[in-house]
Order: C-alpha cells, then sequence, then structure tokens
C-alpha cells in the first residue's frame, strides 16, 4: 500500500491550524512503493513523512515544506467597529428599528399577538420610508363634490 499525506485545516477564533495525518512511513513520488529503498531504486523520488509518529493521529507537520500553502484572505468590515460611530438613517428606519426589536422582544415572550403587531408597523414603517423618497408633487385627484 503506498503511503499519502492527508492534511486538513480548522479556524479557531483568528487563528488558521494546518494539520497532517500521516499514513506510512513517507511518500514516494512514483505510485505502487512503499519503501524508500525500492522507490529510489525505482527512480522516484522518496520524501520522509511530516509528522514524528506514524499513529494516523492529525498533529502539525514538521517536515520541511518546499511547496507551501499560500492563505490569502481579506477582510471587509460591514458594521461600524468604534461604539462612537453613527449610522445614518431617517426617522422612519429609526422607528422600524424599534419595531423590530420589540417584536423579537415579544416573540421570545411568547406573545404572538404583540410579535405579529409589531411586525405589521415594521412593514408599515419601511414602507412610509420608502415613500417618503419618491420625488414630485403628489397630486391627489378628486371629484368637484369633494371639499
Amino acid at each position: 500500500m503506498a503511503s499519502k499525506r492527508e492534511y486538513a485545516y480548522y479556524i479557531k477564533g483568528n487563528k488558521l491550524a494546518i494539520i497532517e495525518r500521516g499514513l506510512g512511513s513517507g511518500l514516494c513520488s512514483i505510485s505502487g512503493y512503499s519503501s524508500q529503498s525500492t522507490c529510489e531504486a525505482a527512480g522516484g523520488t522518496w520524501t520522509e513523512n511530516a509528522i514524528s509518529k506514524d499513529d494516523g493521529k492529525w498533529m502539525s507537520p514538521i517536515a520541511a515544506v518546499a511547496n507551501g500553502v499560500e492563505v490569502q484572505y481579506a477582510y471587509t468590515p460591514t458594521a461600524p467597529t468604534d461604539e462612537s460611530s453613527t449610522i445614518d438613517v431617517m426617522r422612519y428606519q429609526a422607528n422600524a428599528i424599534v419595531y423590530f426589536v420589540k417584536a423579537k422582544l415579544a416573540e421570545d415572550l411568547g406573545d404572538i399577538d404583540k410579535r405579529e403587531f409589531f411586525m405589521r408597523e415594521f412593514r408599515r414603517q419601511l414602507e412610509k420610508g420608502s415613500s417618503a423618497l419618491k420625488g414630485g408633487p403628489h397630486i391627489v385627484q378628486g371629484f368637484k363634490e369633494m371639499r
């Protein structure tokens, strides 16, 4: 059975760890060879296992790696990072946020009637805010008996 390397990673907090589980004592560049002497006799290149023990457990690699792993990460903050930062919202949006929070609190307390009421108010405030952005004159057409 040919040896192979298995790599994995995990993220804990803001740290990234690369781990390896070694199967066998090394790896031959030509498949089908499981010992260093037969691999090199066939013209292949033998690479030692990167972990010190071959017990099938995941460990940090300790061997030198010629062709490493490149990890690229891009962070784009989507929320203010400072507590003194303010977000510009219109009055209708601010009211909608209050209604949404009240709806979630009512949902947590199990009061479905209040939750539905506050969600209805939340949607109404959002609609009022979006209709307030419409430009142009608001002309109401009526009939002659209307006063």
